[in-house]
């Protein structure tokens, strides 16, 4: 419950700074899409926020040099089957958003092996980076993540299908436009996502009052 409360303070705090910037982005960048276009690449923006604080993601404040690893797939489920479930749940359940919105917004991604092979890299990121954390690089998440890039992707699929979706069948955006939310949501993460502790310091100091 904490975790749920602290990961939407994360998404509050960055979402403040990360829509204006998003709005410039979609000013200069996507100035030939529609409206419904700009609004999705603002959603998946949010969304990466929300993947970075489920995951851990280093922050300005909290880098250090703790690696621990888990490289043998599926050893969790002898140790603690109903914990080790419930987590890949949860990790496909994450990544079910990034198979959504990705084919929604890209045509290039509108094949299963794109779009599996970016929730593959994607998530391996994420995995490599939290060497720098206190939590664990596990090749269960790694499996769980690409399964629910997977899942979404065909999710997408139907909705496009239902609907006759015509949107995000630009070319020769794909790549500048994918860096770009990746990088600005990264630094947001990277910069802004300390503040959250002050804010629920100050919270918590108006709790005693």
């Amino acid at each position: 419950m904490f975790r749920l409360f602290f990961i939407g303070l994360d998404l509050l705090v960055c979402t403040v700074i990360l829509v204006p910037l998003c709005r410039v982005l979609n000013s200069r960048m996507m100035e030939k899409r529609g409206q419904t276009e700009r609004i999705l690449y603002v959603i998946f923006a949010v969304y990466l926020i929300s993947v970075f604080s489920a995951t851990g993601l280093p922050a300005s404040n909290s880098v250090t040099w703790d690696p621990s690893f888990h490289l043998i797939p599926f050893l969790g489920m002898a140790n603690s089957p109903v914990s080790y479930i419930e987590g890949c749940i949860l990790n496909v359940i994450l990544f079910v958003p990034m198979g959504i919105l990705l084919p929604l917004l890209w045509k290039e991604f509108r094949e299963l092996k794109c779009t599996a092979l970016f929730g593959l890299s994607f998530s391996l990121g994420i995995e490599l980076l939290q060497v720098f954390t206190l939590r664990l690089t596990d090749v269960d998440d790694l499996i769980a993540n690409t399964l629910g890039t997977v899942v979404g992707y065909w999710i997408a699929k139907i909705i496009i299908s239902l609907f006759k979706i015509k949107f995000g069948q630009g070319k020769g955006r794909c790549r500048k436009e994918l860096l770009a939310v990746i990088v600005l949501s990264s630094l947001v993460w990277f910069l802004f996502s300390p503040f959250v502790g002050i804010i629920y310091m100050i919270m918590y100091g108006v709790s005693f009052i």
